[in-house]
């Protein structure tokens, strides 16, 4: 509630109580208040090479592509998490987890020695 505190219509005002919150966090809720702040823990590169779209040439049955993914999969947590952090710039899951993330490998160019990139949206 909000009312004017000069009664004439100055316009200040001051808040009298506290605005009712949008949503309640029922006590046993906290994994889920954890899980909106920090993301998921399960960092499922599965579920991401499952969605991953290619482009300019790159099909999941490239040579590079298929080495790629094993690398990947056979990767320690801290490296898997250093990947998402320089394909997404987080290194936390997104809520739908990764297998929500729109993932694109094309190549950078024309140039046959150039490197695939990853993009993101």
């Amino acid at each position: 509630m909000i009312r004017d505190t000069q009664g004439n219509g100055s316009g200040e005002r001051i808040a009298t109580e506290a605005p009712t919150p949008r949503f309640r966090l029922q006590p046993d809720r906290g994994s889920e208040l954890e899980l909106l702040l920090c993301g998921s823990p399960n960092l499922d590169f599965e579920a991401l090479e499952r969605v991953t779209q290619y482009d300019d040439g790159f099909s999941c049955d490239s040579p590079c592509i298929a080495l790629l993914w094993e690398v990947i999969h056979e990767l320690p947590l801290e490296m898997k998490k250093k990947f998402l952090f320089f394909c997404t710039g987080s290194d936390r899951v997104p809520i739908k987890g990764l297998g929500n993330l729109s993932f694109v490998i094309s190549r950078n160019g024309s140039d046959e020695e150039r490197l695939q990139s990853a993009t993101h949206t």
